[in-house]
């Protein structure tokens, strides 16, 4: 009897700490914008913005680049090192995109990337 009696407290204390420290699951990420345009004569960064909801739930956000040696993103900040071609930017964008993009323009191209990167980040919660 004496074992029953501390063992159900014990067993009860134990699942209380568990459901506790439970973590609110990400349900989606809002982007601060969805097209960037970054000056490369001038400034050649941009800082990222975005929010996880519900707002209980870890608000750790791992930014990446596809192409490290055409721009970094650590923290949000996106540093561009080096200018392309419209045809360079065509050809690295159609290799994460599911459509043609040989008639892309500029502003077409970025879109694409922002998308596909927004559509992943979002299945990946």
């Amino acid at each position: 009897m004496i074992r029953k009696t501390i063992l159900l407290p014990v067993l009860l204390m134990l699942l209380l700490l568990c459901c506790a420290r439970a973590e609110t699951a990400p349900e989606c990420i809002i982007l601060g914008e969805t097209q960037v345009s970054i000056d490369m004569a001038n400034a050649r960064t941009h800082q990222l913005t975005a929010s996880v909801l519900p707002a209980e739930a870890d608000q750790t956000i791992v930014w990446t680049s596809s192409d490290r040696s055409v721009l970094t993103v650590e923290d949000g900040l996106i540093t561009a090192l080096k200018t392309g071609s419209i045809q360079d930017a065509r050809q690295a964008v159609s290799m994460i995109v599911g459509r043609d993009t040989a008639q892309l323009d500029e502003a077409a191209v970025a879109r694409a990337a922002v998308e596909t990167v927004a559509e992943n980040t979002s299945d990946g919660i």
